[in-house]
């Protein structure tokens, strides 16, 4: 065999690891393995990111006819690793994708959907359309082996993604991919009154990303409350102006839905400033006009999520 196996805590599990016995050397500065999978022995890091939150498709089917499209994917969301090796180039891209595969489903990961070779596609059309948008992984149709791989928790999933391919004779590359689900770090944009001020004095509005709903309700969630400080303390420095509270929403469900669903969330926070904070009731006024003002697009969950809002609108 060529790795060992050894035990750590990892969010309350037995995590693993594929640990080379030599020294590693060569990669790429301010880059390591994940804790939940590292390398093949011999293999050195040439490309390494790690995002705290975002967006990642993970593939679970071969490429249509139109090559870069997928027939069949899941849209995740939560802490993204994404580590390229290049591997010992006298293994296969077979020794290598098995000896991963047995390690993941030794330790509770559950394969979701895995192809090899020509089947799985074109390799150039998943280096630069599927896995990482121009990775410059794509190499030998007949080399190539992807596997997608999930691990339950309860404190939220884990999932993983492994390619593998020959590019040449002397290079053996291999990605993966780790998506740890978890809860969105909210609060991180202060809405003060500075940002109010300036953002409707150059705009005639203001966006505002930190008033949180309860999904598919118009139930304000608790993490709301110092954004709705911030906009009460506004007005009442500026009693003569008037303001619509818009609500927005994106193109998920039917148009009449989320044009009530978008004017009861306007309606709440309007009733909220009034209620709980008393702000006037003169000032304000409550719109929703749905998904007919949008901001990006609404063909991926990324650009949803921009639409998904509520506006201060200067009258």
């Amino acid at each position: 065999m060529p790795y060992f196996k050894s035990p750590c805590t990892y969010s309350n599990l037995l995590c693993w690891l594929i640990i080379s016995t030599s020294v590693f050397g060569n990669d790429i500065p301010n880059s390591e393995d994940h804790p939940l999978v590292s390398r093949y022995q011999g293999s050195i890091i040439n490309a390494y990111k790690q995002i705290t939150y975002d967006n990642y498709i993970l593939p679970l089917s071969t490429l249509t006819k139109q090559k870069d499209k997928i027939q069949e994917s899941i849209s995740l969301e939560g802490k993204i690793t994404r580590i390229t090796y290049t591997l010992p180039h006298n293994r296969s891209s077979l020794e290598v994708f098995k000896n991963y595969q047995n390690e993941l489903l030794s330790n509770n990961f559950k394969v979701i959907f895995e192809c090899n070779g020509a089947t799985c596609g074109s390799s150039y059309d998943w280096s630069n359309q599927v896995l990482s948008r121009g990775s410059r992984l794509a190499g030998k149709n007949a080399t190539q082996r992807f596997l997608a791989a999930k691990l339950s928790q309860a404190d939220g999933d884990i999932y993983l993604a492994l390619y593998i391919v020959r590019r040449s004779t002397k290079q053996l590359v291999a990605q993966v991919d780790v998506l740890e689900q978890a809860p969105l770090q909210t609060g991180m944009v202060e809405v003060n009154l500075d940002y109010l001020k300036e953002e409707l004095e150059r705009n005639g509005k203001v966006t505002l990303y930190s008033l949180y709903f309860d999904f598919n309700k118009a139930t304000l969630k608790p993490e709301s409350t110092p954004t709705l400080q911030n906009i009460a303390l506004f007005l009442k420095q500026k009693p003569d102006q008037k303001f619509y509270v818009v609500g927005h929403t994106d193109t998920t469900g039917s148009l009449d839905y989320n044009i009530s669903l978008s004017q009861r969330r306007a309606e709440t926070v309007v009733s909220t400033l009034v209620k709980q904070f008393s702000s006037s009731t003169h000032q304000l006024q409550a719109h929703g006009v749905g998904p007919l003002a949008p901001l990006a697009s609404n063909l991926q969950e990324k650009s949803r999520k921009i639409n998904r809002r509520v506006e201060l609108v200067l009258q």
